[in-house]
């Protein structure tokens, strides 16, 4: 406990940390408002939909018993725990109050995001990451800095990529007042700022800083036609404490020397395990953003376009195969769209379904996966019988049954 109220009284003594705290717990508000507006949660979540677990909780299906109106209130419990958290932030003398209502906001967000893995988004890695440097992390004002630069950076290197570099990742949606004939010219552009003048936001010559952040501003007011208003105005409020450190002076040198030690130690451990789960996926064989593998630890980005087809055929007890079937869910978005870890879930729902009917006797799976672009395919799942098979899927480790065969022309 001495640790977290050293956290606390950094925050108290720090107007620019009080009013991060406050764009903090504004963006848990936003994240109310892309669930109410752009996704219904109530009925990826409802019992009797089709589960896309995440793969640390595979048995996600057990806990899906709440009705839709009970999630609708608690999605406004959420916003009013928000809110909550924004008007303590405000005042001085409740910043205590404030801090352990936004880390009180760590599982109640998380209460509906790890229920379903279609509510992946990079929104919510980088705010979870964002919240967990401004309650834990000493050194809070360089901390959050560095690591908002390193969200940055590591989305410029994942863009390094023909895909992305040729505007094809875009499949066809054009930035806001960028014309189509730019978009390649637009990619590169956007690689450079991410991976090079992203620092200038470390740099203590005001002209740089606001040159940086005004193309920064630029960047998410483009691709607000893209992503929608949620990823832009998300950006905003994490950004927000380059400005609050650029214009609040920060406490007494000799608090901000108190504990450097732990301090820095503290600060390369964030950005050390940050680091590393970024390099992650490039430790599992074959294509991580075709195979999926170690991709959830990390941010990914509009670094490649996938297109993939998904099917499964129906063993009868007479013997007999039904007509494939395609392998479908609602609701899943573009970049986790052809991930192995959906389609392992809807088949095991399609075995967890049909248990019970006579008829039934397995199911034969078969996905392939292509960039967008290119000729050959990939062969990534193959079962002749996939609920006999009944695959696990392992969060540490390469999956042996996620393929990466290229099929022959």
């Amino acid at each position: 406990m001495g640790w977290i109220q050293r956290q606390i009284g950094e925050i108290e003594r720090d107007p620019a940390l009080r009013g991060f705290g406050l764009a903090l717990a504004l963006a848990n508000a936003l994240t109310f408002a892309y669930w109410q507006i752009s996704l219904p949660l109530a009925e990826i979540l409802a019992p009797d939909a089709t589960p896309i677990c995440w793969p640390f909780f595979g048995d996600c299906d057990v806990i899906r018993v709440l009705s839709a109106g009970t999630i609708d209130a608690l999605l406004w419990g959420y916003l009013a725990t928000s809110l909550a958290a924004a008007l303590a932030f405000a005042s001085p003398r409740f910043a205590r109050i404030g801090y352990w209502i936004l880390f009180a906001l760590l599982f109640y967000r998380g209460f509906f995001l790890f229920q379903d893995y279609r509510l992946r988004l990079n929104q919510h890695y980088m705010l979870y990451w964002a919240m967990l440097a401004f309650l834990f992390v000493p050194g809070k004002r360089t901390a959050i800095r560095y690591l908002v630069i390193a969200f940055y950076f590591w989305a410029g290197i994942i863009k390094l990529d023909p895909f992305w570099l040729s505007g094809a990742a875009l499949a066809g949606e054009s930035p806001l007042l960028v014309p189509k004939s730019l978009i390649p010219a637009a990619c590169v552009y956007v690689v450079i700022l991410e991976g090079v003048l992203i620092f200038g936001l470390l740099s203590k010559r005001a002209g740089w800083f606001w040159a940086t952040l005004a193309q920064l501003a630029i960047f998410h007011l483009t691709s607000w036609s893209i992503v929608g208003f949620y990823y832009p105005l998300l950006m905003a409020c994490i950004l927000s404490i380059f400005v609050l450190d650029r214009l609040v002076r920060p406490p007494s040198i000799a608090e901000a020397h108190s504990h450097a030690r732990a301090r820095r130690i503290a600060v390369g451990a964030l950005l050390g395990g940050f680091f590393a789960l970024q390099l992650l996926p490039h430790a599992y064989p074959g294509d991580s953003a075709i195979t999926g593998e170690g991709r959830f630890f990390a941010l990914h980005m509009f670094d490649s376009a996938l297109e993939c087809e998904a099917v499964a055929a129906f063993e009868k007890r007479d013997g007999g195969w039904q007509d494939p079937i395609s392998l479908q869910a609602p609701h899943v978005f573009g970049r986790i769209h052809c991930d192995p870890i959906v389609f392992w879930n809807i088949a095991r729902n399609i075995c967890r379904s049909h248990r019970t009917d006579p008829n039934f006797v397995d199911i034969g799976v078969l996905v392939r996966t292509r960039r967008r672009g290119e000729t050959g395919w990939h062969r990534i799942m193959n079962f002749e019988h996939f609920c006999a098979t009944d695959p696990e899927y392992r969060i540490f480790g390469h999956n042996d049954w996620i393929r990466f065969d290229p099929e022959s022309p």
